[in-house]
This record gives C-alpha cells, structure tokens and sequence, in this order.
C-alpha cells in the first residue's frame, strides 16, 4: 500500500545483509536479491508493465496534495492548541474537524482518519510537549539499541538489528 514503507523496508533488508551476512559469496547473493526487489518495484513504480500507469499517477498526485492540505490543518491545531493538542485520536472528531477543515474531507463526504504523518499526529493529539516526548522515546530507543550493538553478544547484536530495522521500517512507513 505505502510506497515509501516499501522502501523502508528494502533499506532495511540492505542493511541486515550488510551488516549480517559475512563478506563473500552470501553476502553478494543476499544483495542481488534486496537489489531485484528495487528494481522490481522501481518498474512498478514507473509504470512500465502497468497500463493503469496514468490513473495511478493521478491518485498519488490527488494523494500527495491532500496530505498536504491535512499537514496545514495539523499546524493550524498545534498553533491553537501548543500544550494539549486536541486530544488522542481526535484528529478525526466532527468539532475538530469543524474547526479545521480540510477540503475534499468536508461535510461528513469522506472520512478522514489521521494525519498521514506519526510525527503530526503526535504534535495535534497531544500538543509540543507530547510530541517531544515522543520524539525523545525514539531517541533513548535507538540510543539503547547502539549501546547493545557495541557491547552486547552476537545474539543480542542481531536482536537489536532485528528492533532497529523494525523501528527503521516504521518510521518510514510513518512519514
């Protein structure tokens, strides 16, 4: 569905193969397999072999601006309401909605169901502070996956890319 969490996850396959897979022949066959993935999808992607190429560009251009229209109503919220936000999972509340609309979402027409960005939707649920806590929950997380990467056994190493990688692949799913 997510493009960019597609990616995500391709650039975290690189890195487990890289970072994983002894040098060698494993090693190259491991990165030949992330790299046909790439190319696959950047030929889906193009449109090549896909004949409803115009309509797919069409929605993710449709897509692109309205997110971007949701992402104005997000900063609209946090400018009025910088220390709670509008509260958990209200983004979508009719009044909030009322308040700070977002074309093509109007009048109950469709449904709008969060921000389409993690990093907004922590910032209009619960304000500055709720969003920098979050943005220091991710800090302390990868701080303390580095610190088990250094010092910590093999399996512990690999765990903590496996957490890393996870992480890595929401995130990009996030944004």
């Amino acid at each position: 569905q997510s493009r960019l969490a597609i990616f995500g996850v391709l650039l975290v396959l690189f890195a487990i193969v890289w970072l994983m897979v002894p040098s060698g022949r494993w090693r190259k066959i491991g990165l030949g397999i992330v790299a046909f993935f790439f190319i696959t999808e950047l030929v889906l992607l193009s449109g090549i072999i896909n004949p409803q190429a115009a309509e797919l560009a069409e929605r993710d251009e449709g897509s692109a601006s309205s997110r971007l229209l949701m992402w104005e109503s997000v900063l609209s919220i946090v400018i009025d309401h910088p220390l709670s936000g509008v509260g958990v999972n209200n983004f979508r509340y009719g009044p909030v909605r009322d308040d700070y609309p977002v074309t093509g979402y109007i009048n109950g027409q469709r449904i709008l169901p969060h921000t389409h960005n993690e990093w907004l939707q922590f910032a209009a649920d619960l304000g500055i502070p709720g969003f920098m806590l979050y943005i220091a929950l991710q800090i302390v997380a990868l701080w303390m996956l580095w610190k088990v990467w250094q010092k910590g056994s093999v399996n512990e190493q690999m765990l903590a890319l496996a957490v890393a990688a996870g992480l890595t692949a929401h995130a990009f799913f996030g944004l």
